[in-house]
């Protein structure tokens, strides 16, 4: 690997070497052409790999099948184009065995001559070969065949005068073009410029042509129309100012400018013909924006208005369509309100009484309210109406529960293979599950049940992708079954009835996530707090499962439904050493779905060990949190110690608010024997 000082190569140079230190090759001429390598690999600014020849494979943006020379514009680029110039050097370099592979050649390059256009003027020995003398296939020739044998009638061997008269001398302006005597053969002898043919002839007019001669002959510039009042003086843009009747002949645009008076306190009167009225136009902006007819009145700053407007074209076209205002005759009388007789006749009337604070209270003192019943207003009174929906304690809302790939366990029997995949443009990293398209496959997980759980059926969505091959028309089946397990319970239980929900490709490499499914019915006589073991397979003998490519699973969410306004629920993460001691590091992250308060920290193991957990929190904005600044646990970091579960109801010095959208992060720093670790905060929604 040569080194050199800010080098300043990218993979894919030509480069060579004068005896002292890399360059750029560039085939401008022989002493810059001469490639000796390509760059294959840049390790940093001062190090970097080169091929001399054989094959390079680390390349990007070739055509297979192509032959690559050094570029003569741009030094170390490498082009398809063969350099002619006089003076550049054909020089290949590669040829392309694929988009990113290919063969280094390393041959002396060409230098580009330049071609000879007059023997006179060359320098050097010039050699012309008999197809200069004459040759019927060309007509770029010294001499014809004729002329070969009339010239040769003049050689020494012959006798008597040799007549040339066929032959002429090149003017000294320079030699006849074709067409030049068929001119000089129409002109008339003499040739007289009044004479009216001669003229013709010429292009030109007569004097008597001329109506306006005079006016010719004295022609100004300044007279007449300039290119941006109109291309005649017919068609210029004149003055109005001495028109009693200026008429437009298209629409007025204002661009930037106003219409004003010239001298002050003069309105500006706009007065239509006849029945005709002053209409102010609306127009249909971009996208779904409207912009209805308006007048705006300003301030004496001109910085601030009152708008009146009219309604949008789909609420006056749905009402009574267009209609009329008519104001009153009079400017009416202290607070009175401006009213309608229902047919756009306006007039000025004294409104009805309006209730006063004894009215309410008279109302909110009256012993005929019942429980939940509001104060409602129904038209000509107040009265005591039964709630129909939003306000009061209590009630129930949905809550979610989400379990990522990381927490599922492959079954033992028919279990998805597990899989980690790095998207390749943004290096995103993917933890999933692969379910086969022909052989039904499964993983579980576990989670409790919160305590705001209300005991109704439960419902799922999944999170997935489809492997490489799959098409738009292709459909993938998700089953879910779930079994509850209270103290004591065999855990070789069975599992409850499946629940089928079907979704249908997307794009490859895009996130799915189906519909909520169904109710599911825990089984097992599940309440708040019982650990729940939940099963999902790909349904693959489902006639709605048609993709054959494996479906990838990211994801699973649980939703259920809380019977209180706050309640608590865990966020958390499961860290698995697949077999091994669990290793130090950032182990994943977690966006939290609302509003929380943590109240506890709880670290369940697979076995006796240890193991310090850091907590982080960031904004979704600054993804991804860093560590340790943005931990929120203080000193007092979730630990196990020697034991298999923990638990930390104090966080001393914890940073225990939370909002939704915010992301969590957990880093391992410590661990010992323990090869598999929950982590659950346990929260209360605020």
């Amino acid at each position: 690997m040569p080194t050199q000082s800010s080098h300043g190569f990218s993979v894919g140079d030509a480069i060579k070497h004068n005896g002292t230190e890399w360059s750029k090759a560039q085939a401008d001429s022989a002493s810059n052409a001469e490639v000796l390598a390509v760059v294959s690999a840049v390790a940093d600014a001062n190090n970097f790999t080169a091929v001399t020849s054989g094959l390079v494979s680390t390349l990007t943006g070739l055509t297979g099948g192509n032959l690559y020379y050094l570029s003569s514009s741009s030094a170390g680029a490498l082009t398809t184009t063969e350099p002619t110039t006089n003076g550049t050097v054909s020089k290949p370099v590669l040829y392309a065995i694929s988009s990113s592979s290919g063969y280094v050649l390393n041959h002396k390059g060409k230098t580009n001559a330049a071609t000879v256009d007059s023997v006179n003027g060359s320098t050097g020995t010039v050699v012309l070969d008999a197809d200069n003398i004459e040759d019927a296939s060309t007509s770029h020739k010294f001499v014809t065949s004729d002329d070969l044998t009339t010239l040769s009638n003049t050689s020494g061997t012959n006798t008597g005068d040799q007549d040339l008269s066929t032959y002429q001398l090149k003017p000294s302006e320079g030699a006849f073009a074709n067409g030049d005597k068929t001119r000089l053969d129409n002109m008339a002898d003499n040739a007289d410029v009044t004479n009216t043919t001669n003229v013709t002839n010429a292009g030109a007019l007569m004097d008597s042509e001329v109506t306006n001669l005079a006016q010719v002959k004295a022609f100004d510039s300044s007279d007449y129309a300039t290119a941006a009042q109109g291309s005649t003086a017919d068609s210029a843009l004149q003055s109005v100012a001495g028109d009693s009747n200026p008429t437009l002949g298209a629409n007025l645009d204002l661009a930037t400018y106003d219409i004003v008076t010239e001298s002050s306190d003069r309105p500006i009167d706009l007065a239509p013909h006849g029945t005709g009225g002053v209409v102010l136009r609306g127009n249909t902006g971009s996208g779904s924006d409207t912009n209805t007819g308006k007048i705006t009145f300003n301030c004496e700053a001109n910085s601030h208005g009152v708008t009146i407007k009219a309604p949008i074209h789909s609420d006056i076209s749905g009402a009574a369509g267009s209609y009329t205002l008519t104001l009153p005759d009079g400017d009416g009388d202290a607070s009175q309100t401006l009213t309608t007789d229902g047919s756009g006749n306006l007039s000025w009337s004294t409104p009805a009484g309006s209730y006063g604070n004894s009215d309410v209270d008279t109302h909110l003192n009256t012993s005929s309210a019942s429980t939940d019943q509001v104060l409602s207003w129904n038209g000509s009174d107040y009265a005591w109406t039964d709630q129909t929906g939003g306000g009061g304690a209590g009630g129930t809302s949905n809550r979610i529960i989400s379990i990522d790939a990381g927490a599922l366990v492959a079954r033992t029997t028919n279990g998805a293979a597990t899989a980690t995949e790095e998207y390749a443009t943004n290096d995103v990293m993917s933890d999933h599950f692969l379910f086969d398209g022909a052989t039904e496959e499964g993983v579980q997980f576990r989670f409790h049940m919160p305590a705001d759980w209300d005991g109704n059926a439960v419902n799922a969505k999944f999170y997935w992708d489809a492997a490489t091959g799959a098409s738009t028309s292709d459909g993938v089946t998700w089953g879910i079954a779930m079994q509850a397990f209270q103290d004591n319970d065999a855990l070789d239980n069975a599992f409850g009835t499946s629940v089928d929900t079907d979704d249908a490709v997307i794009a490859v490499g895009d996130l799915h996530v189906t519909g909520l499914s169904s109710d599911i019915t825990i089984a097992g006589s599940p309440s708040a707090g019982d650990l729940v073991i939940a099963e999902v397979t790909r349904v693959v003998g489902d006639a709605n499962d048609t993709m054959t490519e494996d479906a990838k699973l990211v994801g699973v969410t649980i939703h259920y439904t809380a019977t209180a306004a706050t309640y608590d629920g865990q966020l958390g993460i499961t860290i698995d050493g697949a077999g091994s001691a669990i290793s130090t590091g950032s182990k994943g992250f977690l966006r939290v779905p609302y509003d929380c308060t943590i109240t506890a920290a709880q670290i369940l193991a697979d076995q006796s060990g240890s193991i310090v957990i850091d907590v982080l929190k960031d904004t979704y904005a600054n993804f991804p949190p860093t560590d340790p600044a943005d931990s929120i646990c203080a000193s007092a970091l979730p630990t196990l110690s020697s034991s298999q579960k923990s638990e930390d109801t104090t966080l001393t010095g914890w940073t225990t608010s939370v909002s939704k959208g915010d992301v969590l992060g957990f880093v391992v720093d410590s661990a010992t024997t323990v090869t598999r670790v929950s982590l659950n905060l346990v929260v209360t929604k605020t």
